[in-house]
């Protein structure tokens, strides 16, 4: 398929591992050198795993990552509202769930859950750490199609953003409150740091999301799967489960999340670009040519 559907956003490389779109963002770049969106896959590479080598893996414990920005980040080749319907359809198809993201304007929030609404499923949708008065209400217009809600604490510094919305460093009141308005499960995606692992112990999530924002944030080159290796234990006494986000691209990259502490994963990239050129097959596309529930 051309390139040019992605409009240089995207090089629809063979291989997703962050090498050749360093620092496209608006894109599907990572920042800066691109250190961490790199390391994120270079991270599931290098760990071994023995104990659930041979596992088979159920599909319901694969999800499609939170997206939105089909203008600004895919080429805009379709609508916002038209990959929202395609991503979810195919999510479906391939027995995975789905995560809703949200963005400015709010419409890329509200056509994930129309999505939702007209294929008669509900997904975890995750809100950027606006002010709460606006998750408040982002949450009230959302709630009906949500089987989960959760903040996406790392996005306060994504650079797509900047200049677009106002975006709080959340603490973990700030958390509480928003979880205990929202009287669903609770999640809090973008844990990386020391920070956001004490943020979980003291809001205690019913699911915690160990992601970088796909190295778009920032670009210290920390791979997500060593992070996992690193905290997943220590995590597990706060959370029901954990999940992790970035750089998993092949069934033994998945084997590997699961033996080091994860309950569920979650793909990004490679389902956004396999539905923009194969539309509602190409989540299941991407899943059959790369062994991931076999």
């Amino acid at each position: 398929m051309k390139i040019n559907i992605f409009k240089n956003k995207c090089f629809n490389c063979a291989l997703c591992n962050g090498k050749k779109c360093v620092g496209i963002i608006p894109g599907m770049g990572g920042a800066g050198k691109g250190l961490t969106f790199i390391n994120n896959f270079i991270s599931w590479e290098k760990l071994t795993a023995e104990g659930v080598i041979n596992r088979i893996i159920n599909p319901e414990i694969i999800g499609v990552a939170p997206m939105t920005g089909v203008d600004e980040n895919m080429g805009g080749s379709i609508s916002e509202r038209e990959f929202h319907q395609k991503i979810i359809k195919g999510a479906m198809k391939a027995g995975f769930f789905s995560c809703i993201g949200d963005g400015t304007p709010e419409y890329k929030l509200l056509y994930g859950c129309e999505a939702l609404k007209e294929n008669k499923v509900k997904g975890n949708i995750i809100i950027k750490p606006f002010e709460n008065s606006v998750i408040f209400e982002k949450i009230e217009k959302v709630r009906n199609q949500a089987c989960a809600i959760g903040i996406d604490i790392d996005s306060v510094n994504l650079i797509t953003m900047d200049g677009k919305a106002v975006m709080n460093k959340k603490n973990a009141d700030d958390l509480i409150k928003i979880k205990n308005y929202s009287k669903c499960p609770f999640i809090i995606k973008g844990v990386f740091s020391e920070y956001d692992f004490e943020l979980v112990k003291q809001v205690k999530p019913e699911i915690a999301i160990i992601s970088n924002h796909g190295g778009r944030v920032f670009d210290n080159g920390e791979g997500t799967g060593d992070i996992l290796k690193k905290y997943s234990k220590s995590v597990k006494n706060y959370v029901k489960e954990i999940w992790v986000d970035g750089g998993i691209r092949k069934k033994e990259h998945i084997l590997k999340a699961l033996e080091y502490g994860a309950d569920r994963i979650l793909i990004g990239r490679p389902f956004a670009v396999n539905t923009i050129l194969h539309g509602i097959n190409g989540v299941k596309k991407f899943s059959d040519e790369n062994n991931l529930c076999f």
